[in-house]
């Protein structure tokens, strides 16, 4: 009984004496609920084309038939769908430019090769983004914003009337249905190739309406206007404003044709004869050269807008038009752009 007792006595002591015992494991961490907000992946480069960097207003992409229904004054034309800040544009696409609730909107594009940057603005009907950064123009305003502009990268602005070279400020616009051209020649002392039947006119800068102006008398020397069909680089504080009397139709797109066929020849036989054997570089022939190539860069591009914008899938004269286009194209570009 004695060790009954005693054993009991030693339980309890066990029981109610301290001693050290291994410490319980920590309690696991609290679950809670994990959201972690991505952010979008940066748009894909592009070798060629352009992104949209920004819009004020609302800019539409427009079918080949809905941009020649703009171009034809058809109030009916459609539209497709809305243009958004970072897209990529590859030439290809017509876009209407609309300012509901905008006083002027704005289309801002930069070019994925030259990094040149670009604005459309007010009631913009434009192909932007052409090859090298081209752009056709139908009606609203273009401005270069800065960069990609080196001598010799310069983009042409194509319009029904002519094409501009290194300008930074055309406007393109209709008056009694008839086209009309402006480009400030203070603006970057830009080469001009205008079409055969084209009036030109040539204002101080105050009166073509521009934003401050100049005084008439700050106006400088009036240039002389440049003739039809050839290269031309004017500057001062003038608006050269071009002008028509009749509408475009098939008549006036083929005297452009003409003009792209004639010019192209002539670049070709330059080409031909710099890189003939035996012959020394000549500067006043590559020169030449490369005038030509710029003419009938001017010439071939006015004459395709001016078929695109043609009724029908090739204007009159359908493939045969387009084909000899493109024979001249390649016979006169066949080296690097001009």
């Amino acid at each position: 009984m004695l060790a009954v007792g005693v054993g009991i006595l030693g339980l309890v002591y066990w029981y109610v004496t301290p001693h050290d015992e291994p410490p319980p494991p920590p309690p696991p961490p609290p679950v809670t609920a994990s959201v972690t907000a991505s952010a979008p992946p940066p748009p894909a480069p592009l070798s060629r084309g352009c992104r949209v960097v920004g819009i004020e207003g609302r800019a539409t992409r427009l079918t080949v038939d809905q941009a020649v229904g703009r171009a034809l004054g058809a109030a009916d034309a459609g539209a497709g769908p809305f243009v958004a800040t970072g897209e990529a544009l590859d030439g290809s696409q017509w876009v209407a430019l609309d300012q509901p609730g905008f006083a002027v909107p704005r289309l801002m594009l930069k070019d994925a090769r030259s990094g040149r940057e670009v604005a459309f603005s007010y009631g913009a009907l434009v192909r932007p983004c052409i090859g090298d950064g081209d752009a056709w123009l139908v009606t609203g305003r273009y401005r270069a914003l800065g960069g990609g502009d080196a001598p010799g990268n310069e983009a042409w602005v194509v319009t029904p009337l002519g094409a501009v070279r290194g300008g930074v400020a055309v406007a393109a616009w209709k008056k009694s249905d008839l086209p009309v051209l402006e480009v400030r020649l203070d603006a970057g002392a830009p080469a001009l190739w205008l079409a055969k039947g084209v009036d030109v006119e040539l204002r101080p800068v105050d009166e073509a309406g521009d934003a401050a102006p100049p005084a008439p008398s700050d106006a400088g020397p009036k240039p002389k206007a440049p003739a039809p069909e050839t290269v031309a680089r004017l500057q001062g504080s003038w608006m050269l404003v071009a002008t028509v009397t009749e509408p475009l139709g098939t008549k006036e797109t083929l005297s452009a044709l003409t003009a792209c066929e004639r010019e192209a020849r002539a670049a070709a036989s330059a080409a031909a004869a710099i890189a003939s054997p035996g012959r020394g570089v000549d500067g006043a022939e590559v020169a030449a050269h490369m005038t030509r190539r710029l003419a009938a860069r001017a010439a071939c591009s006015v004459a395709e807008l001016r078929l695109a914008l043609q009724p029908g899938p090739a204007g009159d004269g359908g493939a045969g038009l387009a084909a000899r286009l493109e024979e001249a194209k390649k016979s006169a570009f066949s080296g690097a752009s001009p």
